[in-house]
């Protein structure tokens, strides 16, 4: 959305990735500046590129769409203001390609402070096991540069509409309880931390639904309990069939 000063820079990196056998799903979430004209100027050269133009949907609904109309085995994705590293693709295929029990995957990533005006490393845990450890706590993977199969995303159920914010964290910790996941330990991607951000300009909702994810994922490993959405209110019920531990159930609204 309104992503025409990085935009250029995003898609040139992912153009350049040293795997070429990958499609290209753009999606213009209602943009109001260049970016539409940006888009479609790039499918033009490139006939693996598919652009979306739609209304805006919001980033959740957004990437539950592309993802349904993409035909890999694997997903990858990418914000509209960061870099890529030309073998960030590869790196991640190896690693995930290793073993079928390899679910997800990210990289370490330097982050650029549009505020502060400096860049910085951002490293995560990079072992399942150290992964696993943090999960219940705090989002380890970088959304920019995740990269995960489709099939096991399908598995889990995808992206969730009610998480309007932190809906990859939420993902992050469905994915790793029907496989291994890991971080890459390099840095692969460049990820600018903008004024006006979602992550910046939403902080409160972003830890609100954190704090969900957290929760649901911390009572799902450890309780056994299952995350059902209740579509007549918008929300999310966790329960378990237990009649004994019915004073746990928890229901959650957006």
């Amino acid at each position: 959305f309104n992503g025409q000063q990085y935009v250029r820079y995003a898609i040139d990196s992912l153009l350049e990735q040293t795997i070429s056998d990958v499609e290209f799903i753009f999606v213009d979430d209602g943009s109001t500046d260049s970016t539409r004209s940006i888009l479609t100027e790039y499918a033009k050269t490139d006939t693996r590129i598919v652009v979306l133009h739609q209304m805006n949907m919001g980033s959740t609904n957004s990437f539950i769409r592309a993802i349904q109309l993409s035909k890999g085995k694997y997903i990858a994705r990418q914000d509209a203001d960061d870099i890529s590293n030309p073998h960030r693709f590869e790196a991640q295929l190896d690693w995930l390609q290793h073993s079928k029990k390899r679910v997800l995957c990210s990289t370490n990533e330097i982050l650029l402070s549009e505020e502060k005006g400096y860049e910085y490393p951002n490293k995560f845990p990079i072992s399942d096991r150290n992964i696993r450890k943090s999960l219940p706590w705090q989002n380890v993977f970088s959304h920019s540069s995740a990269m995960y199969r489709k099939d096991s995303y399908i598995v889990v159920g995808g992206y969730r509409s009610f998480f309007q914010y932190s809906q990859d964290y939420d993902l992050w910790c469905r994915l790793s309880q029907v496989g291994e996941v890991g971080n890459i330990d390099k840095n692969l991607i460049r990820v600018h931390i903008r004024k006006d951000g979602v992550t910046k300009s939403n902080s409160a909702q972003q830890i609100h639904f954190g704090a969900i994810a957290a929760t649901l994922h911390y009572a799902s490993v450890r309780y056994g309990y299952n995350l059902v959405v209740d579509k007549r209110t918008n929300g999310l019920v966790f329960h378990k069939d237990d009649k004994k531990n019915r004073k746990l159930v928890k229901h959650y609204r957006a």
